[in-house]
């Protein structure tokens, strides 16, 4: 077929490359005093101002958590510090890899 490309696998280190360029870095924040969905939309709003990059950021009052996802680690105390200045307390901030599940990931 003329005027289409060939079709071409990846190769293993190609591949390997681009799951470390799409590596994320999972931020879960325990949180004290979150006691409605207000509360929550206040945690989201300082995270979001605290941390310009972060995508999926959530919390929930029931599990007194919230979670983000970012390209780099974030600023632990500056988090804190902005999470205490609206009157609520962080007990604990933990960070991981994050591995994006998709129907196609193994």
């Amino acid at each position: 077929m003329k005027g289409r490309p060939a079709f071409r696998e990846r190769t293993e280190e190609e591949q390997h490359a681009e799951e470390r360029d799409s590596a994320m870095i999972k931020t879960t924040l325990k949180i004290d005093g979150m006691m409605c969905s207000m509360c929550e939309a206040h945690i989201n709003d300082v995270i979001r101002k605290t941390v310009p990059g972060a995508k999926k950021v959530s919390a929930s009052h029931t599990k007194g958590e919230a979670s983000f996802l970012t390209e780099e680690a974030a600023d632990e105390k500056l988090l804190k510090d902005a999470i205490a200045a609206t009157g609520y307390t962080c007990l604990s901030v933990t960070a991981e890899l994050y591995e994006k599940k998709g129907w196609f990931k193994r």
